[in-house]
Order: C-alpha cells, then sequence, then structure tokens
C-alpha cells in the first residue's frame, strides 16, 4: 500500500514538474486565488462545528448557534434576503426558537434582517411583559437583540431625526463594558467590545465549538470597510485584529484549531487573520510613511501603496476599487484620513466617541505625549485604589496647538509629569480616555484651556 502511494505521489510530481517545463507565458499576477463566493443568489447552509452553522450569501455571513435553548443568530444579513435566512435557520433547527440576535455591526447588510428575524423568535422572560413591576419588559414577543450601546445609539438615530430602521430592528439589550457573558446551548458565549470599523464592533466567541463571529472587523475578499464618522479607524481595525489573534489558537503546523467566521468570505483560521493584520498593517504604514515624507495626496496615488494588494482584494466595483475611486470618492485619501494622516484629511467624529456635555476630571503622571496631525494623545497612569490604570487623553492637532493663545510644543510635557486634565469622558468607561478641554501642571503653574476640532 506504502509503495502504491509512493508511486502515485512520484507521478503526481513528475506531472507538475513537466508543466513547469513547458509553462511558456507567465500571468500578469503569480498569485491570485480564486475565492469562491455565495453569488447565485441563494443562502448556502456550512456546518462549522459543534452547535455552529454559518450562512453564506445573506449579504454579510450569519452565524447561527442552534441547541437545547434555541437559537442565537449573529447578525441578520440584507433586508432582500430575510426570508431565505428565516428558511435556512428552520432546516438547521427545525423545532428551535430564535432566542438572540447579536448585532457586531450596523451596516445593513448585517442588521437588515433584525426586525423579521427577531419578531420570528422569543425571548425567554423572568416575568410576563405586563407584570407592573417589569417596567422595561419588551411589549411583544419577539427575540432579544443585542450590541454595543453606540450601535443603538446610531439605529434608533439621534433625537428629532427619523432612523431609517424600524422600532423592531432596533437592539433592545445594549452593553457599554468590555464584554457581555452569556451561557446558552450548554457553552458560554462572549461577547466582547472591539472597536474597528466603527467604536461598536463585537466579536463573539462561542467557547467550547471554539469559534469565533468577527462581523465586519475582517473581510477576506475585500480591503476593510471604515466608518470614520461612526469613530472606525484604521488603527482599530489593526488592533481588534491583534485581538482576534490573541483569543484564537492554532493547531497542527498553524491550522485549523479556532476557527473565525468572518463579515464576508470563506472560513477562517488564524493563520488567514494574521495574513490579513499584516495586510491592513501594511497599507497603514505605508501610507504613514508618505506623509511623513511630505507627500502630497495625489503623490500618495501615485505610489500605489496598495498595489501588491490589489489582485487579491481589490475590485472594479463597489466599496473598493482597483482605481482607487468610488463614486467620485478617493478611497486612498480615506485610508489617509484612517491613518492619522493629517489635518488636510479630517478626522474621527468626536460625538461618536465621547459623551458631549459631560466633563470629568483626572490627575495622573504623564507616560507619553505624541505630539502630531490629526490629534495628540497624552497617556498617563492614574493610581485607583491603589492600582494603576493607564488613561488615554486626546487633544488638538500639532498644528492646532502651535498656534493656539497658549503654544503647546512636542516638549511642552515630559514623562513623569504630574498633570491634572478636565474633559469630555469616552462613551466607553472601560476604555479610560478623556477629550481634553483644560490641563495643568501643578508644580510650575502651567495650564492650558480651550477647544480643538
Amino acid at each position: 500500500m506504502r509503495r502504491a502511494i509512493f508511486v502515485t505521489l512520484s507521478a503526481v510530481a513528475l506531472l507538475a514538474t513537466a508543466r513547469v517545463e513547458t509553462q511558456t507565458a507567465r500571468p500578469a499576477w503569480a498569485w491570485k486565488p480564486a475565492i469562491a463566493g455565495a453569488t447565485d443568489g441563494q443562502v448556502h447552509i456550512l456546518p462549522v462545528r459543534g452547535r455552529i452553522s454559518m450562512l453564506a450569501g445573506a449579504g454579510g455571513n450569519i452565524t447561527i448557534s442552534s441547541g437545547s435553548d434555541g437559537v442565537m443568530v449573529v447578525d441578520t444579513g440584507s433586508t432582500a434576503t430575510v426570508e431565505k435566512v428565516l428558511a435556512a435557520i428552520k432546516t438547521i433547527a427545525p423545532r428551535g426558537v430564535i432566542r438572540y440576535v447579536v448585532n457586531t455591526s450596523e451596516r445593513d447588510q448585517f442588521v437588515g434582517g433584525n426586525e423579521k428575524i427577531a419578531l420570528a423568535g422569543n425571548t425567554i422572560r423572568f416575568r410576563v411583559a405586563t407584570d407592573p413591576r417589569v417596567s422595561d419588559a419588551l411589549t411583544k414577543d419577539r427575540a432579544s437583540i443585542i450590541s454595543f450601546v453606540s450601535i443603538f445609539e446610531r439605529m434608533s438615530a439621534p433625537t428629532g431625526q427619523v432612523s431609517k430602521h424600524p422600532e423592531d430592528a432596533w437592539p433592545d439589550d445594549t452593553y457599554s463594558s468590555a464584554q457581555k457573558k452569556l451561557y446558552f446551548n450548554d457553552e458560554p458565549v462572549l461577547i466582547m467590545h472591539v472597536p474597528a470599523n466603527t467604536d461598536g464592533n463585537s466579536l463573539v466567541h462561542f467557547r467550547l465549538d471554539d469559534v469565533v463571529s468577527a462581523g465586519d472587523l475582517i473581510d477576506m475578499t475585500s480591503f476593510p470597510y471604515i466608518d470614520v464618522k461612526a469613530g472606525g479607524s484604521i488603527n482599530q481595525v489593526v488592533a481588534g485584529l491583534n485581538r482576534l489573534l490573541d483569543i484564537t489558537v492554532p493547531d497542527t503546523k498553524s491550522e485549523l484549531g479556532t476557527l473565525v467566521i468572518p463579515g464576508h468570505g470563506r472560513l477562517l483560521d488564524q493563520s488567514d487573520v494574521a495574513y490579513y493584520r499584516e495586510m491592513v498593517g501594511i497599507i497603514r504604514d505605508r501610507i504613514q510613511d508618505g506623509i511623513k515624507r511630505g507627500r502630497t495626496l495625489a503623490q500618495i496615488k501615485a505610489e500605489k501603496p496598495t498595489l501588491d494588494y490589489d489582485p487579491r482584494f481589490g475590485h472594479t466595483d463597489g466599496a473598493w476599487q482597483v482605481t482607487m475611486r468610488r463614486k467620485g470618492l478617493i478611497l486612498i485619501a480615506s485610508l489617509a484620513v484612517l491613518a492619522g494622516a493629517g489635518r488636510a484629511f479630517a478626522h474621527h467624529s468626536f460625538t461618536a466617541a465621547y459623551e458631549s456635555g459631560k466633563r470629568a476630571e483626572i490627575e495622573g503622571v504623564v507616560k507619553e505625549f505624541v505630539w502630531r496631525n490629526p490629534h495628540s494623545f497624552v497617556r498617563i497612569e492614574v493610581m485607583k485604589d491603589g492600582t494603576p490604570e493607564i488613561w488615554n487623553l486626546e487633544w488638538g492637532s500639532s498644528t492646532q496647538l502651535s498656534a493656539a493663545k497658549y503654544p503647546v510644543t512636542r516638549t511642552t510635557l515630559k514623562f513623569g509629569d504630574r498633570i491634572i486634565a478636565t474633559g469630555e469622558p469616552g462613551r466607553d468607561a472601560e476604555a479610560h480616555r478623556i477629550r481634553i478641554f483644560s490641563i495643568k501642571r501643578p508644580v510650575d503653574g502651567w495650564e492650558w484651556q480651550g477647544v480643538v476640532e
């Protein structure tokens, strides 16, 4: 038997060698793998591991956990595919009741089916909705929709504005801490806040089955989608991918192990995540390098910082195009924004990241002062009940600070300086950050006040 296998392998090796010798032309790109996608208009079911299945072809990928407690749906796809998604769920769990929906992002291709899928389910309540002791009970039978609080804020629209989403599609069970824990279908489910494409991304880790639903954080069919107005940034995407690498564990020869369901594309393992992280980081660093060298936007475009990744992640239409244009938008400019490119390239929304109108005061010792465009940062160590905490204080750009009434330079604050800062606290208390409105150094009386955008 071994000899037969050896002979077969030898024959394959000879054929492969012969093919190389007779090849007369090399393709324009040496490596451009064909990534199969569900583009036939149907929703396809992929059993992943244990209780977990993946639905592809519904817009964004959908993760399904089915078991004795019922069904948990992570992301709900587009509005157009919701009936097919419900049919697929019924195929996976014919008698299963949808108990929870988790939104990892608020993009339409991830929340489009929220309303119908939630209304098709039923949450197990401790008391009936009409019980006068329960002020926040659901008023109708439906599955509970879980998300980070900023997703709810944007889906429900600010006061005085009209939401594009029906109220039944809004999350009704939000969290604002670092994570939310559930025990569902006989396994721990950890829902983690990981700011990336927006300030509201979540990762969902099914710990016994060892499957992570990553949502918009990773898309092996495209360059990353990043919404600056919603608090997203390319640096957060890199940090989010590093977090994903931290919780994934490879099996033999770096294959399999923890499985990752991305927002789009095929099922992944840790090595795939590492490859994607390197791509995003390399492109970010190239753009930042161009800015440090004083290159203009046109010059950075001409240098084609995505060139070697275009065959793999670029498109001729849609959100990312090889020509770097989308409805007239220069996408490389967007990347420059996300890489922290400079004041000419704008910045993220403070409203999305900080509690407007609120004030917080913090005192600590300077560990790092980053004086740069589009925002400067002061990293300080704060003692809380005898335990040190690191806080990040966001300031204006170096251009703004140097031109202010009380000029600030890169040497104004030094390592070891004790300072007191006042400003708007971050929406996520666990993030330990403040947008600076005033700052003072008691030892010599130096202080600064102002509002910079």
